[in-house]
């Protein structure tokens, strides 16, 4: 018969319980039950004692699964202090800002360095930026969620007194259920005033007005910021800052390299681009496009006076 001194016994080993051993633990049970049958010959005591010795089993199974489920559900969990110390010193000298989101994009972890530039209560994309900024955050989070990965050359939308970063953004987990957002600080002198044109305001109107579409991108082709009628031309919307977005892809070529609109087509007026590099005429390094900011400057065929431009330049000769 299983006494209450071999109880502890059947729970120690109820974790490793084949169906060998459970096998055997119900020939043992049925054999207790034909012993206290055949020595009382009552069927009443033996129903009892058979009753008796089940409830005391499945409470074993019971208290056991309460026992191992937390343990398991607590080694499933991921252990964020661990991971807290990890990206705490990740990029210790540049002091790269470093956050987690889930899937609700809520932040689950984030190092000092990050709470220090956007506080506790900020999770990527939802950032305390401008508008550009929002923008360019909320597309890379898509993008991250969807390519698995996403780089971000600067973050737009912040004035010349705050940090500039450029920011990446992995996606990770068992489920590829979290982003790792990582913000690294630009270390370069404080930007020229000639990036910091406002293409939005009345230069960037005025321009328009005259057939001449504005656009400043980095080094890397990566808008920074469009006046309104290039946002209304490529995009369709004058509202728009298309912050993030590849400068490229909003235009076309035809078969005779003639430059346009992506959105307008050949049913557009073809465009003449020029790339003017955003450097101090007495910087150095003047004149290198690929190695800083660049205005662009889209004109459409025909504006101007003089042979020097590709049409018949007569659309500048009311402006004369």
């Amino acid at each position: 018969m299983i006494g209450m001194g071999s109880s502890e016994i059947v729970t120690g080993r109820l974790n490793q319980a084949g169906p060998l051993f459970l096998g055997g633990l119900a020939l043992g049970m049925i054999a207790s039950v034909g012993a206290v049958y055949l020595a009382t010959t009552s069927t009443q005591i033996t129903i009892v004692f058979g009753l008796g010795l089940l409830v005391l089993l499945v409470g074993m199974l019971v208290l056991e699964r309460v026992r191992t489920e937390p343990v398991a559900a607590l080694e499933a969990s991921p252990d964020w202090s661990v991971t807290v110390a990890a990206i705490e010193g990740e990029g210790a000298g540049q002091k790269t800002a470093v956050a987690i989101t889930d899937r609700a994009n809520r932040l689950v972890c984030a190092n000092s360095a990050f709470i220090d530039a956007f506080g506790v209560s900020s999770a990527p994309p939802q950032l305390p930026l401008e508008r550009q900024g929002l923008e360019a955050m909320i597309r890379a989070s898509r993008e991250a969620w969807r390519d698995g990965f996403l780089a971000l050359d600067e973050l737009p939308g912040l004035s010349e007194e705050e940090a500039q970063w450029s920011v990446t953004a992995v996606r990770a987990g068992r489920g590829d259920d979290h982003l790792i957002w990582r913000f690294t600080p630009i270390h370069a002198e404080k930007a020229s005033r000639l990036e910091a044109l406002d293409l939005d305001g009345p230069f960037g109107k005025m321009l328009s007005r005259a057939g001449i579409e504005t656009a400043i991108t980095t080094a890397h082709g990566v808008i920074r910021s469009v006046s309104p009628g290039f946002a209304e031309r490529a995009a369709g919307d004058a509202a728009a800052t298309l912050a993030g977005q590849d400068f490229v892809s909003l235009l076309r070529s035809d078969d005779r390299d003639r430059l346009f609109f992506a959105r307008e087509g050949r049913g557009g007026t073809p465009q003449t681009l020029i790339d003017v590099a955003l450097h101090e005429p007495d910087a150095e390094g003047y004149g290198e496009a690929d190695e800083g900011a660049s205005l662009m400057l889209l004109v459409d065929s025909g504006v101007g006076i003089g042979s020097g431009w590709d049409g018949s330049s007569q659309a500048g000769v009311a402006q004369l």
